[in-house]
């Protein structure tokens, strides 16, 4: 064999396959696929504050709870205001377009209101609500200062039955203008920052019966709509209804609203509730 001839073959061989590799399409360099997902959309939450003096400073800490606990973005919307009973409540619910409108888009809401009569604004409410203020009332007797040491008027079960129906109606304009969206609902009791001074004027034991009685009334008429409800004075004043929450720590220089302390103590039961939404049977 020639040796010569067949280096000389192969030469040639190995000159077009170099061509042919050389002259071939190139082929695309993969891309590589990013795993990492695009960030959820925060929900936005609006939160609606009912009642009196009572709610102050709670629902800032309440609301970053349920940021926290939820994943949700919590705009407060605070329609407290000092001395808001039920009544006014209600009767604001009813007649403002603005408010019936915020509630409506609410996912949550909080509830409470005093067992006075409505302001109202009216001529003819208002006469009515300076009658009531001028007559003697169990509640008058025990949050005010009793000089005389009075002992309380009528406080008896069948006293609240027309407070009950405003905080039940209240309820329902709250899921009426809901419509049927889950909306979490939460109530609370009252504490009573006057106890030593229940104590002092001898009256502890017909006042602690009376405030029972009125807080009983708000968890009958929560448990008519399923509405949980923070159970603030028995955390405050203690099991018994006996404690003063001045030596707890929870209430303010002025001796009768919350202060810092006291005000987590409620958000704090609040968030032990839970945030399952009300669902009325």
């Amino acid at each position: 064999m020639n040796h010569n001839r067949l280096l000389t073959k192969m030469s040639i061989l190995a000159f077009f396959v170099l061509l042919l590799v050389m002259c071939a399409p190139l082929q695309p360099t993969p891309t590589a696929t990013s795993t990492t997902k695009a960030p959820e959309e925060i929900k936005e939450w609006d939160y609606v504050v009912f009642g009196d003096s009572s709610t102050w400073g709670f629902p800032t800490y309440y609301a970053s709870y349920m940021e926290k606990d939820l994943g949700v973005k919590v705009t407060i919307h605070n329609k407290a205001v000092g001395g808001q009973s039920a009544a006014d409540i209600l009767r604001r619910l009813r007649i403002d377009e603005s408010l019936r409108k915020l509630v409506s888009e609410a996912e949550v809401v909080t509830l409470i209101g005093n067992s006075n009569p409505s302001l109202g604004d009216t001529v003819e409410s208002l006469e009515k609500y300076i009658e009531w203020q001028e007559q003697p009332s169990w509640d008058k007797d025990c949050m005010m200062d009793n000089d005389s040491y009075r002992l309380p008027g009528d406080c008896s079960p069948e006293i609240f039955e027309r407070y009950i129906r405003d905080l039940e109606a209240i309820i329902e304009e709250i899921l009426s203008l809901r419509n049927g969206s889950p909306t979490i609902i939460r109530a609370m009791d009252y504490y009573m920052p006057l106890y030593s001074e229940w104590k002092e004027w001898g009256i502890q034991e017909e006042c602690t019966c009376c405030w029972e009685n009125f807080n009983n009334a708000i968890h009958q008429a929560a448990a008519a709509y399923n509405v949980p409800v923070a159970r603030v004075y028995d955390a405050f004043n203690g099991p018994n209804h006996d404690e003063d929450p001045r030596e707890k720590g929870y209430i303010g220089d002025d001796g009768e609203h919350t202060k810092e302390a006291g005000q987590k103590v409620i958000a704090d039961l609040m968030r032990e509730l839970g945030y399952k939404p009300v669902t009325p049977e």
